[in-house]
């Protein structure tokens, strides 16, 4: 029983459900089901050794970088900080558009084009500039199939020249780690800033979800920095030892040769921070910064 975690689940009245083997009698249904599914997947994968997931959040602790943080995208869900070193960029790639575009809407204002890619979902309406708007009704995949093409089928696409450097805006449901591990390494290199929302980082505890999730971020680290975390506060949480993991998390990543890094402390939430849900605020843990 060792293995089993509390979870941290926010309430829509406020505060936190809090579930583990020491509550075990007060469990609801749905806690106990996941609770159960995650005895199942350390049972089915294995359990991770909680050293390799602290090693693994040390390894992405945010950095300072030279450049300050701005806010692109409305206040709650579908905007993300930013390091200010976007000026001159000619394109904004947006895998993932859902209902909000107000990410892409801040691009556009700094003259970006936006070429946006979600098969889940009609082409936005667009009220202002909308030459410089292009949509693709196609999920990003790690190859082509269906609805599904690659971020290079995109890329080629979407007819930006080879030299040129991009932002890439990511949230595609759990199809960020298969998506990054495929992408061609000119590709990444050109990518001066990467926005990816994480699914799943609960399933860090289980061995096999560790290592492809592992492997997403270390091919990550050889060219970019970490520069910010905020988690969604509409996921979860996994507590093991005195290791937290929120279950979404939106990384904002700095490329290597762009900037200067410090260790220096920040303080979370950043000013620019805001919650996605109306739910109680989740503060991104201390374990994750420095």
């Amino acid at each position: 029983m060792q293995d089993l975690f509390i979870i941290l689940k926010p309430s829509h009245k406020g505060g936190f459900c809090i579930f583990g083997p020491q509550l075990f009698g007060m469990a609801f249904k749905n806690t106990l089901k996941e609770r159960i599914y995650y005895w199942k997947q350390s049972r089915k994968y294995g359990s991770t050794d909680v050293n390799r997931v602290r090693s693994l959040i040390e390894s992405l602790r945010p950095l300072t970088s030279s450049f300050p943080l701005i806010r692109l995208g409305d206040v709650g869900d579908g905007g993300y900080l930013v390091p200010d070193c976007i000026d001159g960029l000619s394109t904004v790639f947006s895998l993932g558009v859902a209902d909000s575009v107000s990410f892409e809407r801040d691009c556009v204002k700094r003259g970006m084009r936006a070429i946006m890619a979600d098969a889940s979902v009609a082409a936005p309406e667009i009220t202002s500039h909308s030459e410089q708007y292009t949509f693709f009704p196609n999920f990003i995949g790690a190859y082509q199939a269906d609805e599904y093409i690659t971020f290079a089928d995109l890329h080629a696409k979407s007819g930006i020249r080879p030299e040129e450097e991009f932002i890439i805006q990511m949230d595609i449901e759990g199809s960020e780690y298969q998506v990054l591990l495929q992408m061609p390494e000119e590709l990444l290199q050109k990518a001066r800033v990467i926005v990816v929302e994480f699914h799943g980082l609960t399933e860090l505890f289980s061995s096999l979800p560790f290592n492809i999730i592992h492997a997403c971020f270390q091919r990550l680290l050889s060219t970019h920095e970490v520069v910010h975390i905020h988690p969604n506060n509409y996921g979860k949480v996994a507590v093991k030892k005195d290791v937290v993991v929120p279950t979404l998390m939106e990384f904002t990543f700095l490329r290597k040769d762009v900037g200067t890094f410090s260790q220096a402390a920040q303080s979370y939430p950043n000013p620019l921070d805001a919650d996605c849900t109306p739910l109680r605020p989740l503060v991104l843990p201390e374990n994750w910064h420095f």
